[in-house]
């Protein structure tokens, strides 16, 4: 519905992802963070070229009547998951030097908890890269098996700290959900 370009993010960037995951031609990587970033960029690029589009990288009236036009006939026409895990019942147990995280997911998914004693910095990751992450602070995983119910515990924390944390789940066929970026959680004295 509206112009999109690198750096922006929210539901219509998370859409316009899933559009271009469709087509691993022409989104290889099929991140669907909400971040519009490089690969994106990329994604949009390849798709313009193969649309006969002025390559800019940006989604603009011309780019946005094709994708909607395509949309509107099915798609870009596969059967290919595109969608990241979905969060159900996330819950938060913080005491003074730990805090865990549990949550259920709508499909199979693993697990990590990216936190920091500051702002936590995300990347959208490249296709040689294991995807995406966070550029500063720590992680805590789960045991990386891919399930619908999770749980990371993040040990040695600081007693009477305020941390920033991102969740984020992914799924079996390499979607990624994020949830509560950059939220806070405070451990007790």
């Amino acid at each position: 519905y509206r112009d999109l370009d690198l750096g922006m993010k929210g539901e219509e960037v998370t859409h316009l992802q899933q559009f271009l995951a469709s087509d691993s031609m022409i989104y290889p990587e099929g991140l669907v963070t909400g971040y519009y970033g490089p690969l994106t960029m990329a994604a949009v690029k390849r798709f313009q070229a193969e649309y006969g589009i002025d390559q800019v990288g940006r989604v603009g009236p011309i780019t946005r009547a094709k994708i909607n036009s395509l949309i509107q006939s099915g798609g870009l026409g596969s059967s290919v998951d595109v969608s990241g895990p979905q969060f159900i019942n996330v819950n938060r147990t913080v005491g003074n030097n730990s805090a865990t995280f549990s949550w259920t997911t709508n499909e199979k998914a693993t697990a990590k908890v990216f936190y920091y004693n500051d702002w936590i910095k995300m990347n959208e990751g490249d296709i040689n890269s294991v995807g995406f992450g966070a550029t500063n602070g720590w992680t805590a995983l789960s045991d990386g098996v891919a399930r619908t119910s999770q749980q990371v515990t993040i040990q040695g924390l600081l007693p009477n700290t305020t941390y920033h944390y991102v969740i984020v789940a992914t799924d079996e066929s390499g979607n990624v959900s994020v949830f509560d970026i950059n939220e806070t959680f405070k451990t007790s004295f």
